[in-house]
């Protein structure tokens, strides 16, 4: 039993060195690419200081980061079974009567592990950094002559005021929402006739309006003009206004029970917010999904050499379940499919299909 234990553990360790170390590159190629971008886009503004583009690069990454965790259980683990392969300790453990669903037992045990701990710490810890690295760009760049605009809007919307329609558009919100960068809104009158364009540094909800800040409001007879302050009417409560402008990507494991229900009262479309709560909900299962699949391409192939066909069969096989993880997400999202089966449906399909073919190759 001791011994067991022992083999278990050391198996564990092998398998979390190596799946940190492939996470650990992928973390620093972001990082150097976002950095990279971040003196790009902003190194001719003024008050950019490189240990500032560090800093707003390290706040961005784990967020990015976190979409390649997947990969980097599966490409970690087919590395762990090769180096166990290569030093004969998977020989060596297989002759001792020790079958592969014992051996890979550390590894599920692992993978579940990390997936469960990526959904409730990591993730609103890297929402929460990406918050930070906004407010910091916010701080820095926030003056109407420096601050930055995207070539494309992120949050689109349309609402209802006293004094008739608009549709605005936003770069990115924080404050869950209710606070709107780099705003632009199209005012029209009560009878759907244009009336204005209003562009500004923020807009932040308030009870029946938004405050739009730093204004510059444009009409089709008169020349642009400057506002500190522009109140544009609006009907959407609170909550309704956050379930409008804050995109799944700003909402953290431990926010969307909420926000969903906050929306369903709202009479909003759910079926995104859902979507997303499940996958957080099914990770821990998508990641021993990796491990297994990282068997079924590594312990056959491994005893007859082959070691660059084992990583391109588990670069291949991730890759096909992301396509497929996408696709069916897509019908979850627009409703063609129950959110909480497109989202655990591709980790079943593949934790099925891994093991029927472990038992194919290890069980005849």
């Amino acid at each position: 039993m001791i011994l067991r234990k022992t083999l278990n553990f050391y198996f564990m360790k092998v398998f979390l060195k190596s799946i940190l170390s492939v996470f650990l590159i992928c973390f620093a190629i972001i990082f150097l690419v976002d950095l990279i971008e971040r003196i790009r886009e902003l190194s001719d503004q003024d008050g950019w200081t490189f240990l500032f583009g560090v800093q707003m690069a390290l706040y961005r990454t784990p967020t990015i980061a976190e979409q390649v965790l997947p990969f980097a259980i599966l490409i970690g683990s087919v590395v762990a079974f090769l180096n166990l392969t290569r030093k004969l300790e998977l020989a060596v453990t297989r002759a001792s009567g020790v079958s592969v669903w014992q051996f890979i037992r550390p590894a599920l045990f692992l993978a579940i592990l990390i997936g469960i701990l990526t959904s409730i710490a990591y993730n609103p810890l890297s929402i929460w950094l990406k918050e930070q690295s906004e407010q910091m760009e916010i701080q820095q760049f926030s003056n109407g002559k420096n601050f930055r605009k995207s070539d494309t809007a992120s949050i689109w919307f349309r609402q209802e005021g006293s004094n008739g329609e608009s549709i605005l558009s936003a770069d990115r919100s924080l404050d869950r929402g209710l606070t709107l960068i780099s705003v632009t809104a199209l005012v029209f009158n009560e009878d759907r006739t244009f009336k204005e364009q209003v562009d500004a540094i923020s807009a932040n909800w308030k009870d029946g309006y938004w405050q739009l800040n730093d204004a510059r409001v444009t009409t089709a007879d008169s020349p642009p003009e400057l506002r500190a302050e522009y109140r544009l009417s609006t009907f959407f409560t609170q909550e309704q206004a956050r379930q409008q402008a804050e995109s799944t990507g700003t909402l953290s494991f431990w926010r969307f029970s909420d926000a969903i229900e906050a929306a369903e009262r709202a009479g909003l479309n759910t079926n995104r917010m859902r979507l997303e709560f499940q996958t957080h909900l099914a990770r821990p299962m998508l990641f021993a999904a990796m491990v297994i699949i990282a068997a079924t391409v590594s312990l056959k192939l491994t005893r007859l050499g082959g070691a660059g066909h084992m990583v391109l069969g588990g670069i291949g096989a991730g890759f096909v379940l992301y396509v497929l993880s996408e696709l069916v997400g897509d019908f979850g999202s627009n409703g063609l499919l129950e959110p909480a089966l497109a989202a655990w449906l591709p980790a079943l399909i593949a934790s099925v299909l891994g093991v029927t073919v472990l038992l194919y190759q290890e069980d005849g």
